[in-house]
């Protein structure tokens, strides 16, 4: 059993860590994991593809490491995919493959690798330590450095919180911490037999480099890939080369030189790895260099910096030297806290030792650094811990979870520490069964401390110093988590699926079943139903605004709170807003944006709330009037909710406005907002367009219109009698109610006019141009793209816009025919489109109409072979044409037709050549006008044709052969009846239109 002992020792650990890092992986949706999932697609399609400079994925960041990790797993997946299916999967397997894991209900595959590798390097160095600074034990027992510093890192919270998304602190953490004590095992270790040597002797500077230099070195290039950061591997790891390198030489410049060789094989190892893991590196290396330049220069500044510190917002600026102190004893267990002030502690013992020196050994610096740094190598833990914190403070740009790099390293010495201090004061507890017991209660403090939290370990922040309740004062707070909690209430409301909701961070709510929008400064949030306020915004105070989240704290009373451990991750608010505006086109530029307005029918008239953001109107009055073109009513004053202190620039303001008819005649009228200038002039508001309709009635009440009346009502006073109504809409967010041509029909040399009629239903906060597109046939044959007479971004919801199109016509094209129009919507700056749909929101092709196309003179037949066939009262036969280039080359037959009444139906003609015998010898079905103009377009009094190739079998018999016509329906082959001149009825519906001697 002994021998199997450090294999189980190794399960457990494994165990541990994996039980807290792979399971509830897909709960919530992390800030940044949808850009690591983007790279690792691209990186993984441009690797199948073989398009090795499109590995030149992210910003700069780089994320290679993740990348390859999710590569992995996606290559194995595709495997598996392709083993069922018999074959390798090809591009549409992998498409489909990437867009079924890319839904966020897959959001745990998408995470399992990313866990699973920090599982790992929990694992490795676990094993390390192991190796470093353990001693082995015949029997388990919990109370050795390695399982207590396994125990620690496998359940501390701050690391679980980003080993189990797809993020790379976690890696990076672990990364640098194998590649540190990779490190410190090769210094141990030595080149040819360092360590075996006598303290003074010489030893070859680098005959071959051992091992785990070279595992340190691929290990932190691994690092690098995972995140820029990690650059700072190489100073701290030089310093503390050169620190073991003057412990064991006598002369300082030879221990420089073997520092300056370690480190330059160490720096080529990782360079080499970071080079060869990263094909963009080598096959595009400006373009990649580049990148990451323009990334380091970016991330070194104070650019970028958005973060909430000591109860105050921090942008762009250096939050101060106390940033990372405080970071740290608000994210550290109380474990490991009190471990690593048992480590203070035990330094009494070295200080005594240095005074001991101080006092009988002054000969050298290297008879200092011998008595002051220890053998195995846990002065480089915290050299490492301490010069990373020193360097990090003396950046302006910093990060809260910057810091967890060093939280495996604190780890390790807190362990360190115990078992030290377990060793001096009592040696009972490192025996049997005590030491068993002691380990078990370290475990079991471990699992207290951190599986409260799961699977939500960003909210832990270390109790001994108020936990959430004072993390929530001092330092950012929120990364996506508890914004599935938000989507679970939204979800357990009446008709989740018809419900609009605005939210900062609507991307997080996982499995919400309605719309979420972003609560942005462009002031779309007004539309939705619910409003959610997540806590980075409460600490922040940046979006949408102060003075918005201000209002929202202050006036509108919450309607749920989502609270995690003590800390409140968000506030859901009904919306105050009952009646939308456009605050980026309802306002008037240095005095007020309109949010919306709230209505309340009264006995004597309506209540009318307007909700406004102060631009600088002050305590200057604001009103409100109907109005209707020529006729309005007085300016009714409005009384504001907020004293005369409080109308600073920027709060938002409720106005309450008491409305009555005034003996205004019964109709349809807008709400009007005015606002006194500092001119005193009134300002008047247009706003809302259909969303402000109000009804007066006869009886002198009035009521507000819904949109959808309004709207109908508007567009019935808008739209031309002669234009022609469409049901189309494009995204759901504007309409276009009708079209009229002119000419129609048209002519091919002219100018056609197309007016179209729009309107919005929801206000655009994009620019948007019109594309109109004719065809013939399958021919395109005119193109128009461009901006709408009013810029899309100002139209108000319900207003009609009057947009003409000139087309021109081509002098050539064919005639008889219809000219197919399209009618689309795009954004130009993607050129991606709005889809079109009718008004159920079913989608629907682009084409709005049919426009007929006639020559300006109708062709008369004055052949030589005139006819007189009619088919069923409405076509007339009216003669035809053949022609022969050559004997038993195919006979080329036009068919010249009139219409005598319009058809309902679209028909095929047909010509039959039949033998002598009766018997088919050649036919040709088409439709007339090439199916350009097709019969149920004619006219009376037009006349069209059908043009014929009877392509004639080779070795066809001499004789006389029969020429029949006639015209059948394409689905039921049933042919139209036709008569002679004579009214007589023709066998089989066919016109016997001549003979033919064929030689």
């Amino acid at each position: 059993m002994r021998k199997y002992k450090p294999h189980l020792e190794t399960l457990f650990v494994f165990i541990l860590a994996g039980a807290v890092r792979l399971n509830d992986l897909g709960v919530f949706r992390a800030i940044d994991e949808e850009d690591r999932w983007a790279w690792a697609v691209d990186f993984y399609r441009a690797l199948l593809a073989g398009n090795l400079p499109a590995t030149l994925v992210g910003d700069g960041y780089p994320g290679i490491f993740p990348a390859w990790l999710e590569t992995a797993w996606l290559f194995a997946a595709s495997l598996y995919r392709s083993a069922l299916q018999g074959s390798w999967i090809g591009e549409g397997g992998v498409y489909a493959l990437l867009h079924n894991w890319g839904r966020m209900d897959h959001l745990a595959w998408q995470r399992f690798p990313i866990a699973l590798a920090n599982t790992l390097l929990v694992v490795i160095i676990f094993l390390y330590v192991r190796k470093l600074f353990s001693q082995p034990t015949a029997s388990f027992t919990l109370l050795r450095v390695d399982l207590l510093a396994a125990i620690f890192i496998s359940l501390d919270p701050f690391l679980l919180s980003d080993s189990r998304v797809n993020r790379a602190e976690a890696l990076l953490a672990g990364l640098m911490t194998v590649s540190l004590l990779a490190l410190i095992a090769a210094l141990r270790k030595g080149a040819g037999g360092w360590r075996s040597k006598g303290v003074g002797e010489k030893s070859p500077l680098l005959p071959y480099p051992p091992t785990p230099l070279l595992i340190s070195a691929f290990v932190g290039g691994l690092a690098a890939l995972t995140k820029l950061q990690a650059l700072v591997l190489l100073p701290m790891f030089g310093v503390i080369v050169i620190f073991w390198s003057l412990r064991q030489e006598t002369r300082w410049q030879r221990a420089l030189w073997r520092s300056i060789v370690w480190m330059s094989a160490w720096t080529a190892i990782a360079a080499l790895t970071f080079i060869l893991f990263w094909p963009a590196a080598w096959t595009v290396p400006g373009d990649t260099f580049a990148l990451m330049s323009k990334f380091l220069t970016r991330k070194v500044g104070q650019e970028g910096v958005k973060i909430f510190f000591l109860g105050r917002t921090v942008l762009d600026q250096d939050p101060g030297l106390l940033f990372y102190p405080i970071i740290f004893i608000l994210r550290v267990t109380p474990l490991t806290l009190i471990g690593l002030l048992l480590g203070l502690w035990n330094l009494r013992f070295t200080i005594y030792d240095l005074r001991k020196w101080a006092a009988n050994d002054r000969r050298s610096a290297v008879s200092f650094l011998r008595a002051a740094l220890d053998d195995a190598g846990i002065w480089a833990l915290i050299v490492f811990a301490l010069l990373y914190i020193a360097g990090m403070s003396l950046g302006s740009h910093k990060q809260g979870r910057f810091l967890m790099t060093i939280f495996p390293t604190l780890d390790i010495l807190a362990a360190l520490a115990y078992v030290r201090f377990a060793k001096s004061s009592f040696q009972e507890a490192l025996k049997l069964p005590g030491s068993l017991v002691a380990g078990a209660v370290m475990l079991l403090l471990a699992l207290i401390t951190a599986l409260p939290y799961h699977p939500y370990y960003f909210s832990y922040f270390n109790p001994l110093v108020g936990g959430g309740k004072t993390a929530v004062k001092l330092t950012r707070i929120g990364w996506g988590e508890g914004m599935d909690q938000v989507a679970d209430y939204l979800n357990t409301l009446e008709n989740p699926a018809e419900l609009t909701v605005a939210a900062r961070f609507y991307k997080y709510l996982l499995g919400f079943e309605g719309k979420a929008i972003n609560l942005g400064s462009d002031g779309e949030w007004v539309q939705a139903d619910k409003i959610i306020f997540y806590i980075q915004q409460s600490q922040r105070m940046l979006d949408p605004s102060p003075s918005v989240i201000r209002y929202f704290q202050q006036r509108v009373p919450p309607e749920k709170r989502i609270v995690i451990n003590g800390i409140e991750y968000a506030v859901v608010y009904p919306n105050p807003i009952a009646y939308p505006a456009n605050p980026q086109t309802d306002r008037l530029e240095g005095q007020l944006a309109l949010f919306g307005y709230r209505w309340k029918a009264e006995p004597s008239g309506a209540t009318a709330t307007l909700i406004w953001e102060n631009l600088g109107q002050g305590d200057k009055p604001v009103s409100l009037k109907l109005w209707s073109g020529e006729t309005s009513s007085e300016w009714f004053p409005c009384q504001p909710s907020a004293a005369r202190g409080q109308r600073s620039a920027g709060e938002v303001i409720e106005s309450v406005c008491q409305l009555s008819s005034a003996n205004l005649p019964p109709g349809l009228y807008s709400l009007q907002l005015g606002a006194q200038d500092k001119a005193g002039k009134k300002q008047p508001l247009d706003f809302a367009g259909g969303r402000s309709a109000i009804q007066v009635k006869k009886d002198g009440s009035i009521a507000r219109v819904s949109p959808e009346v309004a709207f109908a009502q508007l567009a019935n006073e808008a739209l031309p009698a002669d234009a022609v109504r469409l049901k189309r809409a494009y995204d759901a967010k504007v309409r276009l109610l009708a079209y009229r041509a002119e000419p129609n029909p048209a002519s091919p040399g002219d100018l056609l006019a197309l007016t179209l009629y729009w309107q919005a239903v929801e206000p655009l906060k994009h620019k948007t141009h019109v594309t109109v597109q004719a065809f013939s046939g399958e021919n395109r044959v005119a193109l128009l793209n461009g901006p709408p007479p009013i810029p899309v971004t100002s139209w108000q919801p319900g207003q009609v816009i009057s947009d003409v199109r000139q087309i021109p016509l081509a002098a050539n094209l064919p005639a008889p025919s219809l000219l197919r129009l399209d009618v689309g919507l795009f954004y130009p700056d993607t050129l991606v489109p709005l889809q079109a749909q009718n008004l159920q929101g079913q989608d629907v092709p682009g084409a709005i109409a049919r426009i007929r196309l006639l020559p300006k003179v109708w062709q008369t037949y004055t052949g030589e072979h005139p006819l007189d066939f009619t088919f069923g009262d409405a076509v007339k036969l009216t003669g035809y044409e053949m022609r022969q280039t050559e004997d038993s080359a195919p006979l080329e037959i036009t068919l010249y037709w009139e219409s005598l009444a319009p058809l309902d139906e679209d028909y095929t003609a047909f010509v039959h050549l039949l033998k002598p015998d009766g018997s088919l010898a050649a036919q040709s079905d088409v439709p007339p006008a090439n199916g350009l103009y097709p019969t149920s377009a004619w006219q009376s009094g037009e006349r069209i044709q059908s043009y014929h190739r009877l392509a004639l079998p080779p070795n066809l018999p001499p004789g006389k052969y029969t020429l029949l016509a006639g015209l059948y329906h394409p689905d039921t082959w049933e042919r139209l009846p036709v008569v002679d001149a004579t009214g007589n009825p023709m066998p089989d519906n066919v016109a016997i239109i001549d003979a033919l001697n064929l030689k």
